[in-house]
This record gives C-alpha cells, sequence and structure tokens, in this order.
C-alpha cells in the first residue's frame, strides 16, 4: 500500500471509530447483550493471535514480531516485551496480534462499543494477589465491564479466557476473580485513558501502586487470597533444598514489606522429572518449560509439582509454581500467558 493511500486508510478508520453507536430500536435485555458479548469473544480471537515467545513471525527470529506502534503508525520489529502496554487499539488491531490481556481487552471494548454506548463500558485493571507479585510487581489481568442500559446492571467480561465472570457485578468491587486468581482492581475507565496502557504510566508502577492500596485496604483479602506454599523436598538433592530456604524467605519479605500472614497453607512435594515420568492430566506453562502439577495420594502433601531436570530455581520458578498449584484444577490444563 503505497504511503498516501495508508494515511488516507487510516485517517478514515480513525474518523469510523470515533463515531458513536447506532441508537437501539429497543432497549436491550441481557439475552441479548450476552449473545453480543459471547459474538465479539469469538470475533476478536478471530482477528489477533498471541505473541508466542516460543514462536515469531516469518522472517523474523524466534520470539520477535512486527506491529505498528506511536503516532506515525512506525512499523517496529520487537520481542512481546516490547509491545505489551505500548500500543493503541488502532495499532493492536492493524498488527493482528496480542501481546496480553490488555490488548485483548481493550479490542473488544472497542468492537463491543459499536453495540453499547462508551459511558456503559468500563475497562478494569489489576494486580494479582500472589506472593511473587508483591514482591516483582509482574501479573495483572484486565477485564471489561457492561452495563446493561438503564438497569444499571452490570456484567463483567474477561475476553482473555472468553468468559462471563459475573452477570450482576458490582462496580465498586475492590476484586474479581478469573483463571484460579484473585486480582485487585486499580483502574477502572476507558482504555485510551489508562495511564498504565498509554505510557504516561509504566506497567509494573501501576501493579506496585494497586498492590499498596490491596496491603492498606485490603490485608484480610490478601491473608486469604495467597496460601503459603509448604514444600516438601528430597533432602539429597541441595539445589531443592537451597530452593525451599528461597520460598521461606520470599514469605518472610512479603510479611515485612506488606504485613500478610497467609490463613491457609498448601504443602506441595516439589520433584524434578524422570526420563520415564508419566504425565498427569494438569500442567502449567512457563517460560522454561513445562511444569506438571497432580493431586498427591490421602496421607501425602496435597499436591505434587514436577519440575523440568535443570530447573532454574529462583523468584520466576517459584511465580511458575505459585500459579501452577493456585490454578490446579484436575480435569484441564492451565497456561500461563
Amino acid at each position: 500500500m503505497k504511503k498516501s493511500t495508508r494515511r488516507t486508510f487510516y485517517g478514515l478508520a480513525a474518523l469510523l471509530l470515533s463515531l458513536p453507536p447506532l441508537a437501539a430500536a429497543h432497549e436491550t435485555t441481557q439475552a441479548d447483550l450476552l449473545a453480543l458479548i459471547q459474538q465479539d469473544f469469538r470475533q476478536v480471537h478471530k482477528e489477533l493471535k498471541w505473541m508466542n515467545p516460543a514462536k515469531s513471525a516469518k522472517g523474523l527470529p524466534q520470539g520477535y514480531y512486527a506491529s505498528q506502534r506511536g503516532p506515525n503508525f512506525k512499523t517496529v520489529v520487537g520481542t512481546k516485551d516490547d509491545f505489551v502496554a505500548r500500543r493503541s487499539v488502532f495499532e493492536i488491531e492493524c498488527s493482528g496480534l496480542s501481546s496480553g490481556c490488555g490488548d485483548w481487552a481493550g479490542v473488544f471494548a472497542r468492537r463491543l462499543s459499536a453495540h453499547v454506548r462508551k459511558e456503559n463500558i468500563m475497562f478494569v485493571d489489576s494486580a494479582m494477589l500472589a506472593a511473587f507479585s508483591l514482591i516483582d510487581h509482574s501479573a495483572g489481568h484486565a477485564v471489561v465491564a457492561v452495563r446493561l442500559g438503564s438497569s444499571g446492571r452490570w456484567i463483567l467480561a474477561d475476553p482473555t479466557a472468553k468468559k462471563i465472570l459475573s452477570t450482576n457485578w458490582n462496580p465498586a468491587a475492590k476484586t474479581f476473580k478469573s483463571f484460579g486468581f484473585t486480582f485487585w482492581i486499580g483502574y477502572r475507565g476507558s482504555f485510551e485513558d489508562a495511564p498504565q496502557r498509554n505510557g504516561r504510566e509504566d506497567l509494573g508502577a501501576f501493579y506496585a501502586r494497586t498492590l499498596e492500596d490491596a496491603a492498606k485496604n485490603g490485608k484480610r483479602t490478601l491473608d486469604n487470597a495467597i496460601p503459603r506454599l509448604e514444600l516438601v523436598v528430597d533432602d539429597r538433592d541441595a539445589g531443592l533444598r537451597q530452593f525451599k530456604s528461597k520460598v521461606e524467605g520470599y514469605y518472610e519479605q512479603i510479611r515485612r514489606e506488606y504485613g500478610v500472614v497467609p490463613e491457609r497453607s498448601v504443602r506441595v512435594r516439589l520433584e524434578r522429572m524422570s526420563p520415564s515420568f508419566v504425565k498427569p492430566l494438569s500442567y502449567f506453562r512457563d517460560g522454561e518449560g513445562d511444569i506438571y502439577v497432580a493431586a498427591h495420594g490421602p496421607n501425602g502433601p496435597d499436591l505434587r509439582v514436577l519440575l523440568p531436570p535443570h530447573s532454574d530455581l529462583g523468584l520466576e520458578k517459584f511465580a511458575s509454581i505459585e500459579m501452577g498449584v493456585l490454578s490446579y484444577h484436575p480435569r484441564k490444563a492451565v497456561r500461563r500467558r
């Protein structure tokens, strides 16, 4: 496409996206709205594909993608991290690639605005309530709330999971749950005005600020949402022994910095995979390889976690273990995005 033609296309597309939705001929019912939400779930996932660090765009090194970014829609080549929370909805749509939950939610909200007035759509951003998240401020989730016309009832939708989280959501709620995790809400508003999504605030800084609010105003929620993982390891494995000591230090750190004292604990037997191990039904994917989570016997620890033989045992691995345990379900695989 020639530059002049491209500029005309972008200008026309921007104009069309700015137009308000047509007035509804009748009052939208909850069934109508739920059907529209499911329709847009399917459409968004048809239009966008994940930026998978294990793959790449054609002709680029592993983990690298090309996407429009910036006021001049310049094509930038980079890894997934180069695009997280740095693109407008229009740039995300032009690339056809999603770098994470914020991209899914932003594009979904834009599509929904064709059927629902913008004031009835709320972009909701949050930080994950987990021990590792309190330490490195690296995890959160974005969803979209939709108000049902004049009824005042809100529906909470998760475009990443393609799931309705609630059909009677309280817009003043401090938390929501998705993928088995609890998230503390730090922003409600439009995607375009979210400082952590348009470059005015670093996403990690947003998570840190949100978690500070959770510690100040939701101490009991934190204590309840974050279990203490009590690791059971083979004492002959020096690496696992050292890792167990590190994990105990992580819990001491969140107690010291946030006052978090978990109300419950989960006993987890940590093992390294043997060449002959049998893959269990549930697994959890991290950057290094698959972590396998399985139920343990009735007289042993609550769960059994199998690690790749040569794992780098640090905070990142602890994050994968904690997320795997929190999201554990014996009948389906749970993958880290």
